[in-house]
């Protein structure tokens, strides 16, 4: 028993609990800071195509656009059908447009389902991701993420952060997709960020981050999970929506 003390002593010691700090995310992304896509740089191609959520009990998420008349892709937790949360979304320097977005679908989380969620709003979107190619293990990765409110600037800003996909694989969710593990130091808030490929085009949309647990509340971060559904799922799900009134 006095080994086994020792031995969760030592990893708690040992950052167990970490959650990474504003300076450590501020750092992630620089690398990808000067890289231009359509000559604009990345960051803000990539936050044209994004949107922080506000959720009605109060937490933010994010939203990555993917269909020009006007559907986001965000994942489900804390979501449910027919609900609206508050969509804010960045239309290039300190232009942000605010207004209301409807959840059209949810991914069945409890049954086995992704955590993916396609919410819409009531008008034309004029900039919206493009998928890429099928992503593959060690593809570097641009990641957006949301501003931590313990970091100056506006609490709805969004943040670069950066990494590489460390794994790829297939899922036999009922819609299906692919989930892949990346390791930005994401936290909560990111929850529906995009992952982008160096030309700005859409790898998935971040869920959770990837945890291992010794015991409650022991464990330590793996990286994050992301879900790529296939895009002609999210084809289905937009022409279904559209025909509702």
């Amino acid at each position: 028993m006095r080994a086994v003390a020792w031995v969760v002593a030592l990893a708690w010691l040992a950052g167990c609990q970490y959650r990474p700090s504003p300076l450590d995310r501020r750092a992630s992304g620089e690398a990808w800071l000067g890289r231009e896509v359509e000559r604009q740089p990345l960051l803000d191609y990539v936050r044209r195509r994004t949107a922080v959520l506000v959720m009605p009990w109060g937490g933010i998420g994010c939203a990555s656009a993917i269909d020009a008349r006007g559907y986001f892709l965000t994942s489900a937790h804390g979501l449910a059908n027919g609900s609206e949360v508050l969509l804010l979304q960045f239309a290039g320097g300190a232009r942000v447009h605010s207004e209301r977005a409807q959840v059209v679908w949810r991914g069945e989380v409890d049954q086995g389902g992704p955590d993916l969620a396609l919410l819409r709003v009531r008008r034309p979107l004029d900039a919206v991701f493009v998928w890429s190619a099928a992503p593959a293990p060690g593809t570097p990765a641009f990641v957006l993420g949301s501003q931590p409110h313990e970091a100056p600037g506006p609490p709805a800003a969004l943040l670069p952060l950066s990494d590489r996909l460390s794994r790829v694989r297939a899922e036999s969710f009922r819609e299906g997709g692919w989930r892949i593990e990346h390791d930005a130091p994401l936290q909560p808030g990111d929850s529906g960020g995009p992952v982008v490929d160096g030309d700005g085009r859409l790898i998935a949309v971040t869920y959770a981050t990837a945890r291992r647990v010794i015991l409650p509340g022991i464990g330590w971060r793996l990286g994050a999970w992301a879900y790529r559904p296939f895009p002609d799922v999210v084809a289905s799900l937009i022409a279904e929506a559209e025909r509702r009134p």
